[in-house]
């Protein structure tokens, strides 16, 4: 949190201060919400809010010890899915930005980084304290859990543990559905960071991507998804998370255009598999 001046005037002050920032910020949250499944078991909850001020942006730098926030981040959007009338899983961009790496990636070339210290020039933290995080936001981020403790994340134990992708691609009609930014940087003008998540409820099925998508022009494409899926009658939740990545010079090799490798959909089809896995976490 924030530091201030120890004396009542200005302490009060900046409690007064802090109450209003609260207050905006619960005023300006549309919240909806979801039920579905026997008995209603299931609830998802999609709260979207105002991209965060300075003041917020200020207050959250410090909170995680990054020198430079994205240029978008969205501190109220958060998607939560309930079971038993307790929420379980949270996708939020605090959460999502605390696994950013203090470490700069390795992977990337100099002259990327020079170009975005350079934008940053008149930043305070831009001489010595850049180099020491990730700039490009990085995030294996996957959710948060809630009322469920890591233990409950297992291996597969059944065939049937599985997104069904048939069901996916009928058309059967969507009841509810959601598409969110979490947090956004165009990297000055290098490129593009983004987390987004989406969420689309059916009567058979319903499923959740958490997606980070980076693009460092003339560098590299990175794209990190997180499937959540589940079924009205199952008890568990199915989470697919793939690591996709190339670099420019790959995809220009394979003939791919600039205009597929902005649009994160096609992109990701199309990028080498760098790690997989299936797990299931249990309700």
């Amino acid at each position: 949190m924030a530091t201030y001046i120890s004396t009542t005037d200005d302490a009060s002050v900046a409690a007064a201060a802090e109450s209003l920032l609260a207050r905006a910020s619960a005023a300006r949250r549309q919240v909806e919400q979801h039920t579905f499944g026997p008995n209603k078991v299931w609830k998802v909850e999609a709260t979207q809010g105002l991209m965060a001020d300075s003041k917020h942006s200020e207050v959250l730098s410090e909170e995680l010890g990054l020198p430079q926030l994205p240029e978008m981040v969205f501190v109220d959007n958060t998607v939560t899915v309930f079971f038993n009338e307790q929420p379980r899983i949270s996708f939020n961009a605090r959460d999502a930005l605390s696994r950013v790496s203090l470490t700069p990636d390795q992977n990337l070339k100099v002259a990327a980084t020079e170009k975005w210290r350079e934008a940053r020039k008149d930043s305070e933290y831009i001489d010595r304290e850049t180099v020491k995080f990730d700039w490009t936001f990085t995030t294996e981020y996957f959710g948060t859990l809630l009322n469920v403790p890591e233990s409950s994340i297992r291996e597969v134990r059944d065939k049937k543990e599985a997104i069904d992708l048939a069901k996916l691609m009928r058309r059967d009609p969507i009841q509810f559905f959601q598409d969110m930014i979490l947090f956004e940087d165009e990297l000055s003008d290098n490129g593009c960071a983004l987390l987004n998540v989406k969420l689309r409820v059916m009567k058979s099925c319903f499923l959740l991507l958490l997606r980070f998508y980076l693009r460092v022009d003339d560098v590299i494409v990175r794209v990190i998804d997180s499937r959540f899926y589940s079924e009205p009658d199952w008890n568990f939740l199915v989470w697919e998370f793939t690591k996709r990545e190339d670099s420019i010079e790959k995809l220009k090799a394979e003939e791919i255009g600039y205009g597929e490798i902005t649009k994160p959909d096609e992109i990701s089809q199309k990028l080498s598999v760098i790690y997989q896995s299936t797990k299931v976490i249990d309700l």
